[in-house]
């Protein structure tokens, strides 16, 4: 292979590793994405379980490409203890997360993760998880 065909063959192969970029206000779905806002509220105070056990913390209004009600529920205990630093906390979860058209449910799905919490700023969530469309 030549010098001139290898740096051809590299263009070529980094054009197609190459990403749509899209941003909010654009309107656009590139690769099947959805785009949506979640205006949600602190209810975990309210002690309301679902039949396995977890703990309703979480309720929203989501809206865009996905639009209903949406509710987080946590599992109790926390999976993993939480733990103290020197400034502050950290708290781990799992959870299960639903979105409700109407009364339907129509997507959810399950994740995890951590909030860090240091003394005296709001806390940062880090989670990862899977959702399952239920209707179309």
């Amino acid at each position: 292979m030549t010098v001139r065909s290898f740096w051809v063959s590299l263009l070529v192969v980094s054009m197609t590793l190459a990403g749509a970029t899209a941003f909010a206000d654009d309107g656009v779905v590139p690769s099947a994405r959805l785009s949506s806002k979640i205006e949600y509220q602190f209810v975990g105070h309210l002690g309301q379980l679902d039949d396995e056990g977890r703990l309703l913390v979480w309720e929203g209004v989501i809206a865009g490409d996905l639009t209903g009600q949406m509710k987080w529920w946590f599992s109790q205990p926390a999976p993993v203890s939480g733990t103290t630093y020197m400034s502050g906390r950290v708290s781990f979860y799992e959870a299960r997360w639903e979105i409700y058209a109407g009364e339907e449910l129509s997507l959810t799905g399950e994740s995890a993760g951590k909030t860090a919490f240091p003394d005296g700023a709001d806390g940062m969530w880090d989670g990862h998880g899977t959702g399952m469309f239920l209707i179309f």
